[in-house]
This record gives C-alpha cells, sequence and structure tokens, in this order.
C-alpha cells in the first residue's frame, strides 16, 4: 500500500485496534504527505498548477515548488507534486483550486 503500510506488528483487519487501520489513520492523522497529480492540456499547464496551490501551501521566503512535469503525448502534460498538508480543509481546498484550473482534464 505504499504510504499507506500498517505499522511493524499491526494487522491491517477490520477486527484490530484503531491502529490497525493505516489508510484511514493515515488520511485523518495531520500532518500528511500527499502527492497530487492533474493531468491537462496547454504549455502554461503546470505553471498554472502551481499558481493555483502556492497560496494555500506555506513556504519559507525564495522556497521552491518542487513538481514534475511529465509530456504525455504531443498535447497533455502530467503535473506531479508531493505537499505536506497541514489539515483537511487545507486538502479539500487544494483540489478545489486545482479545479479551477485552464486546461484541466483529470486530478487523483
Amino acid at each position: 500500500m505504499g504510504l499507506y503500510d500498517p505499522p511493524d506488528g499491526k494487522t491491517d483487519n477490520e477486527q484490530g485496534n484503531k491502529d490497525s487501520f493505516a489508510i484511514s489513520n493515515a488520511l485523518l492523522n495531520f500532518p500528511i504527505e500527499v502527492e497530487f497529480v492533474a493531468v491537462g492540456e496547454g504549455e502554461a499547464f503546470c505553471s498554472l498548477c502551481v499558481e493555483a496551490m502556492s497560496p494555500l501551501l506555506p513556504r519559507e521566503e525564495g522556497e521552491a515548488f518542487d513538481f514534475d512535469a511529465v509530456p504525455r503525448g504531443k498535447k497533455y502534460t502530467k503535473f506531479k507534486t508531493k505537499q505536506r498538508i497541514a489539515n483537511a480543509e487545507v486538502l479539500g481546498n487544494l483540489y478545489a483550486a486545482l479545479d479551477g484550473v485552464e486546461g484541466m482534464k483529470f486530478k487523483y
């Protein structure tokens, strides 16, 4: 399960205690690392994603916004970034901000 593996020595089933629910705990215990992936079209697509997300993510002055841009065929680009999220509200707001990016085809 990648980032959501159960802790060593814990089972991951419905019969365990609250520590065994690795996926739900990972989504409910903030801060968390979240990988955002979006695919869209247009030369400025990745820049627009950064522009939409940046105001919602605190950064030190001069700190770069790390992301990968991967061409997907001739027309589309995949934008991928991993960010530390402070709470559920920020997480929802980031996905909402990406909804408004021009050229967005889908995100996850």
